[in-house]
């Protein structure tokens, strides 16, 4: 008895797909593959003698996994490592969000982006260029972005990322009439834990104040001067030394 026999070549004419083929004398009950530690696809065998499905290679480094099993629960395995460059460019930004740069020959229909096994989100594009930023996870994550022409043609780019995250400031008037406010009601809030904030009231160095803080979220108030333009900017950091500034203004 032999166990599965898994193949893999290169389709002619297109460097970024593979077409696996698995074949079996007693019939193939399914063949699963995973790109590094992402997602598993699993192919159900049916028990026929022979299978076949593409396989797109997606861009950078990455090792492809793949298993087999017989109707008699016989194993066989098969491990590679491909390499291939991409068009889709990933760029931190200063908000801490990702940016996805793309440039093709042909219109773009969409894209699609997911973190680690979480729900596929769908943008699209109707453009030869992409140009999206997205919200990033801190700690590390896998992030998988397909970009999908309009002759359905796709790329897809697998990248670990080691996200930070960045403290969010709200600031809102205490009262929802504005003319009858008397305070700003300030809000920050973050993925990890605060450490720190600074309010500097009318651009005064002489009126500015800091205080420790903990937790991930705080919350105050500023009271509104009357006769004055109310500027406050509020600075925050967090355990990471990640800052966030906000400013504002209000004459009353």
């Amino acid at each position: 008895m032999i166990n599965p026999i898994i193949s893999l070549e290169e389709v002619a004419g297109d460097e970024t797909t593979l077409l696996l083929s698995v074949t079996s004398n007693i019939g193939i009950n399914k063949v699963i593959y995973q790109w590094n530690d992402g997602k598993q696809t699993t192919l159900s065998g049916n028990s026929s003698a022979y299978l076949e499905q593409k396989i797109q290679i997606p861009s950078g480094s990455n090792v492809l996994n793949i298993t087999a099993t017989d109707i008699q629960n016989n194993e066989s395995t098969y491990t590679k490592k491909y390499e291939l460059d991409s068009n889709i460019m990933l760029e931190a930004t200063e908000t801490g969000k990702i940016k996805i740069s793309y440039e093709g020959e042909t219109e773009i229909a969409y894209m699609t982006y997911r973190w680690d096994d979480g729900e596929e989100k769908t943008i699209d594009i109707d453009a030869n260029t992409i140009n999206e930023e997205i919200e990033t996870l801190s700690g590390r994550h896998t992030l998988t972005i397909v970009v999908v022409d309009i002759n359905n043609h796709t790329e897809t780019k697998i990248q670990e990322t080691n996200g930070v995250s960045i403290p969010k400031i709200d600031i809102q008037a205490n009262n929802p009439v504005i003319q009858e406010a008397t305070a700003y009601v300030v809000t920050v809030t973050d993925d990890i834990e605060l450490q720190e904030v600074i309010v500097t009231l009318n651009e005064d160095e002489s009126k500015k104040y800091g205080q420790k803080i903990s937790g991930k979220e705080f919350k105050f108030e500023i009271p509104l001067q009357n006769g004055s333009e109310n500027k406050m900017k509020v600075e925050v950091t967090n355990s990471d030394n990640q800052k966030a500034e906000r400013k504002v203004m209000f004459t009353k």
